[in-house]
């Protein structure tokens, strides 16, 4: 089972690089927010390798918020 995010409509996916990645459980982690992660997500599960699987589910899709912050 292999596990991908999309924004705001899949076949968007996010792209997984050192800042954002997907745990082997499909949870979606930020080491940092930044205004361009705002946006409306969904997971998908697929049962092959790779996104193109026929075989998978669309998650319910949920809005991600990000709000400045005062930096010290």
């Amino acid at each position: 089972m292999k596990y991908y995010w999309s924004r705001p409509l899949f076949p968007d996916l996010v792209p997984e690089d050192q800042r954002v990645f997907v745990s082997h459980d499909g949870a979606l982690y930020f080491s940092a927010l930044e205004p361009i992660d705002a946006g409306n997500y969904s997971c998908n599960v697929h049962m092959g390798d790779s996104a193109d699987s026929s075989m998978g589910r669309n998650g319910p899709v949920f809005p991600l918020s990000v709000n400045p912050s005062c930096k010290l």
